[in-house]
């Protein structure tokens, strides 16, 4: 699912201001009560007539299941080799390169409209829906309805809920029962969100529809035009593994801190194909390893960055451009040794007692949520500078041992 970075504009900034602004604590009101002050907001401060609003929300039942799912956080977190493994397997990657050759003129016609190569459309398809075949059955209007009265992320989905309404009054010819997405309201093949849709899904076969459920012409386009506007770089790979020297300063690792590849290399980081990049020698990139020291580490670009726009997550990102790189044959999978990647990972019971404790010892790591975040990963570099262990931001068994956790 997208996450929602968008470019608003300055009239739907204010919109959502005020809709936020006036919303309702959750369970305050019933939920018939609910759908009459949204229905009163949303007349009042947009342009959706008040009588479609009623036809669309007043018939809306809450669904039991999306407040489940909305709350369930698995309690295992897949290491990255578990995660890859799932996500890159030997179908995926023959799907992929099947329908890199199959849809060969339309995702050539992409990447002369937006600048984007046709194996990064590919591949987000692919991991969004596998290639349209899991764009999900769950009704968008219900769905948003029933989180943002919920209350959890009332602010974000009352937001949701207004631009699923729009698409619905600017679009007639998509129908409230076909309007079909994610628990969470993505939709389409691209999953994209409600404001995602609104912002930049694009007509691509020009014939008056936009249809992200079935035209891939409006599919493609629509994805190019958002990775478009998300500033990918045409002349720029995402990225590419590395070797990292025993020598290396950790404090410089990770997406905050950026130099030039050249200076990467005379501190004696080594790509791990034997390839040194001599043409991007000037191009800043980042070092990212999302498995600590004992893990695989990789060199990313700003296209790294903007994969992180769409789903701000390293195992993401590494998957989107893993995945574009197996579909133009750059290297086979066997080559990345995945199950070298498969050290253990704390539970989210075991981050939560982390997190606790490290705010106890004062090293601020925000709330204990189980999730390992920027402020969570600051507080561990932090703690392992001043205990003589490595700084890799990563929560192995040696920190959780050192913390008696």
């Amino acid at each position: 699912m997208l996450v929602l970075h968008h470019f608003f504009s300055l009239r739907s900034c204010l919109i959502i201001l005020m809709i936020a602004s006036t919303s309702v604590t959750a369970n305050k009101i019933t939920f018939a009560q609910w759908k009459e002050n949204t229905i009163q907001k949303f007349h009042q401060h947009g342009d959706i007539p008040k009588q479609f609003l009623k036809e669309k929300l007043t018939a809306i039942t809450l669904d039991p299941e999306i407040i489940r799912l909305d709350n369930n956080q698995p309690e295992a977190i897949f290491s990255l080799g578990e995660y890859l493994s799932q996500r890159l397997n030997k179908k995926r990657i023959n799907q992929g390169k099947k329908y890199f050759k199959t849809h060969q003129k339309l995702l050539q016609k992409t990447q002369e409209s937006y600048g984007i190569p046709p194996q990064i459309i590919i591949s987000f398809w692919s991991l969004e829906t596998n290639h349209g075949n899991y764009i999900g059955n769950k009704n968008i209007l219900r769905s948003l309805s029933t989180l943002a009265y919920d209350g959890r992320r009332e602010k974000l989905f009352t937001e949701q809920l207004y631009f699923a309404l729009k698409i619905l009054h600017q679009n007639p010819h998509i129908k409230h029962q076909s309007f079909l997405g994610s628990w969470a309201g993505a939709m389409g093949h691209p999953q994209f969100m409600p404001s995602t849709f609104i912002n930049y899904a694009v007509d691509g076969n020009k014939d008056g529809k936009i249809d992200l459920w079935n035209n891939l012409n409006d599919v493609f386009f629509s994805m190019g035009n958002y990775l478009n506007k998300l500033t990918w770089n045409e002349s720029q790979i995402w990225g590419k593994q590395v070797i990292l020297p025993s020598t290396l300063d950790w404090r410089k690792i990770g997406l905050e801190w950026t130099l030039p590849v050249a200076e990467w290399v005379k501190q004696g980081v080594e790509f791990s194909d034997g390839i040194t990049p001599s043409n991007r020698f000037q191009h800043k990139a980042s070092i990212v390893t999302p498995m600590g020291h004992n893990g695989p580490a990789f060199m990313v670009f700003d296209n790294f960055h903007v994969i992180m726009r769409w789903n701000n997550s390293i195992k993401y990102a590494l998957s989107v451009g893993i995945l574009s790189d197996l579909i133009i044959n750059r290297y086979s999978i066997s080559d990345l040794s995945l199950r070298d990647w498969n050290q253990n990972h704390p539970n989210r019971t075991q981050i939560r007692k982390l997190q606790t404790k490290l705010n106890l010892l004062n090293y601020e790591a925000g709330k204990p949520d189980g999730i390992i975040g920027k402020q969570t990963r600051k507080a561990i570099i932090r703690y392992q500078l001043e205990h003589n262990l490595i700084p890799d931001g990563y929560p192995n068994t040696d920190l959780l041992a050192h913390l008696k956790i």
